[in-house]
């Protein structure tokens, strides 16, 4: 078996997900063609693959942990809301190892209000 769990970490924000991957589920390579197909997807997926040396397991879990940032951002979503929000999402697979990728963990996002930053862009007299 060739599985093996990813961390991905989004360092500005302190936001991370666990993701297993099973890169011979079905075959010798059918996740990791599924993988391809699912960063190809996206448009920018040429400069993004570019960034990371061509590895398109790397690519992908960027592109899915950003999916996952805006998914808790956006719905306060836990780990079993992110999950289920790829059973119906466009250029994803399920994300629940049915297909050899499974989203294992996903963290809070705590906003520090420290790094938000006040100035005064016009003053009007």
């Amino acid at each position: 078996m060739n599985k093996k769990t990813y961390t991905v970490n989004y360092e500005p924000i302190g936001f991370s997900i666990d993701v297993e991957i099973d890169h011979k589920k079905t075959g010798e390579t059918w996740t990791n063609e599924l993988i391809k197909l699912m960063v190809e997807h996206w448009t920018g997926s040429e400069d993004l693959l570019n960034s990371v040396g061509g590895d398109y397991t790397k690519a992908f879990l960027k592109q899915l942990c950003r999916e996952c940032f805006r998914l808790v951002v956006a719905n306060n979503y836990n780990l079993y809301g992110v999950v289920s929000e790829f059973e119906d999402s466009e250029g994803y697979c399920n994300m629940d190892g049915t297909y050899g990728i499974k989203i294992t963990r996903v963290s809070k996002v705590n906003y520090n209000l420290d790094g938000f930053l006040i100035g005064v862009k016009k003053e009007n007299k």
